[in-house]
């Protein structure tokens, strides 16, 4: 009995191998791509509450509507900050094995 190597000709091994490629390739970009999408949500977030703490400082909101916000802002501001912490550390976690 043959083993497989042996059994597929030169061009199947590298379309084999150039099929393995792509698909690492892919999913390198597709983790890049939501690990990434996640920082910039913290970055939006952060943005928000500094627009409408300029919008306070103009005048343009009462001191009840930017405390709404900001409390809004704050709370979700500190649920994707902790979610980002549980990520990197289960990340960290996994190197380590």
């Amino acid at each position: 009995m043959q083993s497989l190597w042996q059994a597929l000709n030169p061009a199947e091994i590298l379309l084999s191998v150039g099929i393995l490629f792509f698909l690492i390739l892919l999913a390198y970009f597709v983790l890049r791509k939501t690990r990434s999408s996640d920082k910039s949500d913290l970055i939006d977030t952060h943005g928000m509450l500094t627009n409408f703490r300029h919008l306070y400082d103009q005048g343009e909101l009462s001191d009840e509507e930017y405390r709404t916000i900001k409390s809004t802002l704050t709370m979700k501001l500190q649920n994707e900050l902790e979610e980002s912490e549980a990520g990197e550390s289960q990340d960290a976690s996994k190197k380590e094995k």
